[in-house]
């Protein structure tokens, strides 16, 4: 269970760190990912086809403008004697991609609540902060179980009077 966690929050990371062209283990974990939405809201064959698409074109431009940030990160250490214009203009294109990045999200909430409707869709989001907060705690050591449960108190003495 712990291991489909892991793959599950992954996904969530992977257009920041992905290569242009999708890798077939990228592939599987956004098949984990759509099986694991696709089973929890209990979609229909339809309603999964359907987020399926949306989900994949929406982490394909994720992919692609991804890429495009990294490539604009690494401008000056490409070219050391950057003009204090081109560091501009490469400053104000990484501000456009990022916006554009940003703007996939907001595409994401419109299209997936159009297709689930408000209360599937409100799950929808619980499931991927579920994994959101899961991929966190993995990655700072924390297990995500004892994060949300307080800490166990012993229990009860039980003093008798004499």
């Amino acid at each position: 269970m712990s291991f489909l966690t892991v793959l599950l929050s992954i996904f969530i990371s992977l257009p920041l760190f992905a290569q242009s062209a999708p890798t077939p283990k990228k592939n599987s974990v956004e098949d984990i990912f759509i099986w694991k939405v696709s089973d929890e809201l209990k979609l229909s064959a339809s309603e999964e086809k359907k987020f399926s698409d949306i989900h994949r074109e929406l982490n394909k431009q994720k992919i692609q403008l991804a890429t495009q940030l990294q490539k604009l990160s690494f401008q000056s250490k490409e070219d050391p004697q950057l003009s204090k214009a081109r560091a501009a203009e490469v400053i104000k294109d990484y501000k456009k991609t990022l916006t554009a990045y940003n703007n996939l999200s907001l595409q994401e909430l419109d299209k997936v609540k159009a297709l689930l409707g408000d209360k599937k869709f409100l799950d929808y989001l619980a499931i991927k902060q579920d994994i959101n907060l899961k991929l966190k705690s993995l990655v700072l050591g924390d297990e995500p179980s004892k994060a949300k449960q307080p800490a166990k108190l012993p229990p009860p003495q039980i003093i008798e009077e004499k």
